[in-house]
């Protein structure tokens, strides 16, 4: 008894520590949530995103005021005086605060004497104040500037990466239904075509047909064999492209694991979409204004133009003169003493010549921008010649989903005159049901192209206003 209780123990032991990370079913929008989180694309510039924010953090704190303090004492030994050995002493205790705006306020304590006999006490408040700090530029701004630039381009990256995320989970979710269906009509064809190669079989064995009937219903049980396990392994090959993409890790799982895995939903919200004809759309014309504004790239290439000209900014307040202008106001008070004072000072520097340097990096910088112009302009051919693709590739997606409608239309015609045939006598159960599949074949090529009709939409519209509407509505 309790080598069984000990066996069974080690049984449920290992059933937990090989139970797949990995929930069994899973819904479009649970694996959409997931996609957000977890896909490598969309993971990795959230990373990058917070890395930007703690890095402009870390260079506004800069600009916190910032609080000093400093203290000495000093004790030594005099001659000895009337009632003995004496000491004398020093002490300072000093603090300062120093504010964004350039203000410091400094504070400052001391005492001093014998020991039993004279003591002097002082403090001073000082006040310091950079009226007019001068041409020049703050390096800490031009990095916080450029910090904040890179973080607008990576929050349009992460909007670009969430929607393209979300269309790819979409598609690859449906034609992942799409191909279970298929895999499900050629298991039943398979089904079929065996029953009918075992009856060959009887029949030839009886002598009732020929061998030729024979292997030609073998080479029927063949196709619809390979047909099988091709449509197997496409749908195998579906899930497991849609499970990587939204980041579920599969840890080496065998096809016989993976078909434990089921996707809960139907292929009805495909049937109910209403999609937006192409005829419907904007032009290039209308379009090409806002796909040049809400273009990545292009917004990337305006950054580093902006960047470039304020970095020709600072080159030129680099050749003004250097003024720096200081307000300060002293208040002392002690035992002896008790005085104020004020100090205003000003300060200029101006380099007469530096070899040509600066002059120099000037007319390259100007030349920067005048390629980053160039290369801004070159941008916007670019991105008009996309939209162009894309709608001439939506227009051609449109005409594949209107054929394969056609079809589907037509296969259900021939279907119900089959059905009328049938009830007449005039054709076997067997033919009925090949139709039913063929027909329900046809229905699958319809939704499929329907799908890639509405991705090749949304592709565009977030190529252009880097948004998406719901599937099922209609602009």
């Amino acid at each position: 008894m309790k080598k069984f209780l000990l066996i069974s123990i080690c049984f449920l032991m290992t059933l937990l520590t090989a139970s797949p990370s990995y929930a069994v079913e899973y819904t479009l929008e649970e694996l959409l949530e997931i996609a957000q989180k977890e896909s490598t694309p969309v993971s990795s510039i959230l990373k990058e995103i917070d890395n930007l924010k703690l890095d402009l953090e870390i260079l506004k704190s800069n600009y916190n005021p910032k609080f000093f303090l400093n203290g000495q004492s000093q004790v030594f030994n005099l001659e000895p005086g009337s009632d003995g050995v004496n000491y004398s002493n020093n002490g300072n205790l000093s603090a300062s605060i120093k504010f964004p705006i350039g203000l410091e306020v400094l504070t400052n304590g001391s005492v001093s004497g014998i020991f039993k006999e004279k003591q002097d006490y002082n403090y001073s408040l000082t006040l310091k104040y950079p009226i007019y700090p001068g041409l020049k530029t703050d390096s800490t701004l031009l990095q916080i500037e450029g910090k904040k630039q890179s973080l607008s381009k990576a929050q349009w990256t992460l909007k670009e990466k969430e929607l393209e995320a979300y269309i790819q989970v979409w598609k690859k979710f449906y034609l992942t239904l799409i191909t279970k269906e298929k895999l499900q009509l050629a298991k039943e064809t398979l089904e079929q075509v065996t029953e009918d190669l075992n009856l060959y079989k009887r029949l030839y064995l009886r002598g009732d047909i020929t061998q030729r009937d024979l292997l030609t219903k073998e080479i029927e049980y063949k196709s619809a064999l390979i047909s099988w396990e091709q449509n197997n392994q496409q749908y195998l090959s579906s899930l497991k492209d849609l499970l990587n993409f939204v980041g579920i890790e599969l840890n080496g799982l065998t096809d016989k694991e993976l078909e434990k895995i089921n996707l809960k939903g139907t292929l009805d919200r495909i049937r109910e979409i209403k999609l937006v004809p192409f005829d419907k759309l904007k032009s290039v014309e209308e379009m090409k204004e806002e796909a040049i504004k809400n273009n990545v790239s292009y917004n990337e290439a305006r950054l580093k133009l902006l960047d470039a000209e304020e970095e020709l900014k600072r080159l030129y307040y680099t050749r003004g003169p250097k003024v720096d202008s200081q307000f300060e106001y002293k208040l002392v008070s002690g035992q002896n003493v008790g005085k104020s004072q004020w100090t205003f000072t000003v300060n200029l520097s101006y380099q007469l010549g530096d070899g040509g340097k600066l002059a120099l990096e000037i007319e390259k910088q100007t030349r920067l921008i005048d390629d980053l112009k160039s290369s801004l302009t070159d941008a916007e051919f670019v991105i008009i010649d996309e939209l162009q693709n894309r709608l001439t590739n939506i227009k051609i997606a449109y005409l594949d989903y209107q054929k394969a409608q056609l079809e589907y239309e037509k296969a259900l015609l021939d279907q119900n005159l089959k059905k009328e045939q049938y009830n007449k006598g005039m054709i076997t159960e067997s033919q009925l049901v090949s139709g039913e599949r063929l027909l329900k074949n046809k229905e699958l090529d319809y939704l499929q192209k329907k799908i890639e009709y509405q991705v090749n939409y949304w592709e565009l519209n977030k190529f252009v206003y880097l948004e998406i509407k719901p599937d099922g509505v209609v602009e």
